[in-house]
């Protein structure tokens, strides 16, 4: 069945269903009636539905759920087959219910308007209690795994849930982003969402049908904003809504979705939203799920290409930033453990890797020797004098010493005693501040380093440090808690005047999964007087007024691993450096990196 498309704004389609009368504007009917592709036909080969019970063994640790698996007849397994996962799926199935998925799936594979696809429908988890005598004594994880916008669900699908379906049933499936597709329906939808926004290679076509974009568990509203400040991802995505839809505490469901549909536009995505007369429910979605689907696999196999925003308009933001056709590429082989970033005043990079610094040199690329046999470098910067300065381990100790590191000379201790430091950072004065997080307090070093004073922190811990551009306020990054503090340098050196100024986007989850990052870590500061800041859902562009105007996916987020650490480097400083997982990547930008060996620029509000 097809709709009517009398009018758009912001690519949003308003449907007016004709009536019998042929007239539209008339009171629609709350039940929209199906079309031929939602119902059998004599010929078209069935696939079959066969059922499971599955229980997870780590993410979503020992919660149930029903699922079922579609196999369609066409399925041979000598090609991998697309996927479609299904959330609340078992509501997906049956001949007569409101979305009548094994049908559709029959006829528009049949038809060849979509490809040979395996569908998978999954049951939101249940945690039972074998001690209660209620039997209803369970935890019912609907909410937590669906609603909340972090990696989890999608981690539960591709590292359980699929495998577990593909061995189960000897099946042959896709591996590839552009050839799955994932579908849900008010929590479910959102969840459909955030899985193909956290891994976009593995899940780049979604279908949302009253999609509760609001605020029921850990920011699911925040979601549009997201959209607008990340640079754009290669997804198709279908919203449907009802125009009578939800109206609650946690917010309004058909403006949360004009605003999921405001936003894709302003990013330039590939994208239909769609509101029929109805509330909350799937009497409206089913009837038209078969138009749905024949647009999110529209052109398939054509791999869905990147969004175009219009860049007529004031766009701004993350788009002045990025640099048309250059992406992340890896400027090392893989090392057991990468500890920290810096550059040189000509836009070398060193960093710490297995006891060594290593040094990326600014014109070949080439990875080189800079210093050996130091312990385990925790952080480091460049002074005005051209010296590396290091903090590492003092031999397996916990406490921490400051070295003075010159190639071809044995580094020399500038600190070695009651020093527990996890920060450093460098004035163009050659001050230097280490950050004591365990003790709560900054350890300074006059220019002359003939003054060493030592004060409370401003903030409790740091676990990155960074002046802005001017150098008149230090920068610091929480150790304890997920937040970005600046605090004004006092004339004596001393700090004061502390505000957690920025406002970022924390990590998820609260208590991280192993491989995942709680807050920003590393930080950079480019010449206009933007900050950067590593976390594992992105790289964090904050203004100089402390909100987030821009994110850039990590190097690796197909993989979901966080980076970890960023320092701005090469010729023109134009490169950002990343440290993700085991190797350390590179991206030129449309900024210049801010660097304590160039002269003090004055920081500009690039709002």
């Amino acid at each position: 069945m097809a709709w009517n498309n009398p009018n758009r704004r912001l690519g949003c389609v308003t449907v007016c269903l004709l009536s019998a009368l042929g007239a539209c504007g008339q009171t629609q009917p709350t039940q929209y009636p199906y079309g031929p592709d939602s119902e059998r036909h004599p010929g078209v080969p069935e696939g079959t539905v066969q059922k499971f019970r599955f229980t997870s063994p780590h993410i979503f640790e020992g919660t149930e759920r029903d699922g079922a698996v579609y196999i369609p007849a066409q399925y041979d397994g000598k090609e991998p087959a697309c996927v479609m996962v299904f959330q609340d799926g078992i509501g997906y199935l049956g001949d007569k219910g409101a979305w009548r998925i094994p049908i559709v799936f029959d006829n528009l594979i049949n038809q060849k308007l979509m490809p040979i696809t395996v569908g998978v429908f999954l049951n939101p988890g249940e945690l039972p209690c074998p001690t209660a005598d209620n039997p209803h004594a369970k935890r019912i994880n609907r909410s937590f795994e669906y609603d909340t916008p972090d990696d989890r669900y999608v981690r539960f699908l591709l590292e359980e849930a699929l495998p577990y379906v593909e061995k189960t049933y000897n099946l042959n499936l896709t591996r590839d982003g552009n050839s799955r597709a994932i579908c849900g329906s008010s929590s479910g939808g959102i969840c459909a969402f955030n899985a193909a926004w956290q891994r976009p290679n593995e899940f780049r076509r979604v279908i949302s049908t009253i999609g509760s974009f609001t605020q029921l568990h850990g920011g699911g509203n925040n979601i549009p904003a997201m959209i607008r400040q990340t640079e754009p991802l290669p997804i198709r995505v279908f919203l449907e809504d009802g125009d009578k839809d939800l109206d609650n505490f946690a917010g309004d469901w058909p403006l949360a979705n004009r605003e999921m549909g405001a936003a894709l536009h302003f990013q330039g995505y590939d994208y239909q939203l769609v509101f029929h007369e109805g509330g909350h429910s799937g009497s409206h979605g089913g009837p038209f799920l078969p138009d749905m689907l024949k647009f999110i696999w529209k052109d398939y196999p054509k791999p869905i290409p990147l969004p175009q925003p219009d860049m007529t308009k004031p766009h701004g933001l993350v788009m002045d930033v990025i640099e048309p056709g250059e992406g992340w590429k890896p400027v090392t082989e893989k090392y057991t453990t990468i500890d920290c970033l810096c550059a040189d005043g000509a836009g070398n990079v060193c960093f710490g890797a297995v006891g060594n610094i290593l040094k990326i040199e600014a014109g070949s690329g080439k990875v080189v020797t800079f210093a050996q046999d130091l312990w385990s470098p925790i952080q480091m910067g460049f002074g005005p004098d051209g010296v590396l300065y290091a903090l590492t381990y003092a031999n397996g100790q916990p406490e921490t010493k400051l070295l003075a590191v010159t190639p071809g000379a044995p580094p020399k201790t500038i600190i070695d005693k009651e020093l527990y430091a996890s920060g450093l950072c460098i004035r163009r004065d050659g001050s230097i501040y280490l950050g004591e997080p365990g003790l709560g307090r900054m350890t300074y070093l006059s220019p002359d380093r003939r003054t060493t004073q030592q004060f409370n922190g401003p903030d409790g811990g740091f676990k990155g440090m960074i002046f802005d551009v001017p150098e008149g306020q230090l920068i610091t990054r929480n150790f304890f808690y997920p937040f970005i503090g600046i605090s004004r340098i006092e004339a004596d050196g001393s700090l004061g005047h502390f505000e957690p100024f920025y406002s970022d986007y924390a990590d998820r989850p609260i208590y991280p999964l192993p491989g995942i990052s709680h807050g920003p870590s590393g930080l950079a500061m480019d010449r206009e007087g933007r900050l950067y800041a590593a976390s594992g859902m992105g790289i964090q562009i904050f203004s100089t007024q402390g909100g987030v105007i821009g994110i850039l996916r990590n190097p690796t987020y197909e993989l979901g691993q966080p980076c970890t650490g960023i320092t701005f480097g090469g010729a023109k400083f134009d490169t950002l450096y990343a440290v993700c997982g085991d190797k350390i990547y590179a991206r030129r930008l449309r900024a210049t990196g801010a660097n304590t060996l160039q002269p003090p620029a004055p920081a500009t509000n690039p709002h």
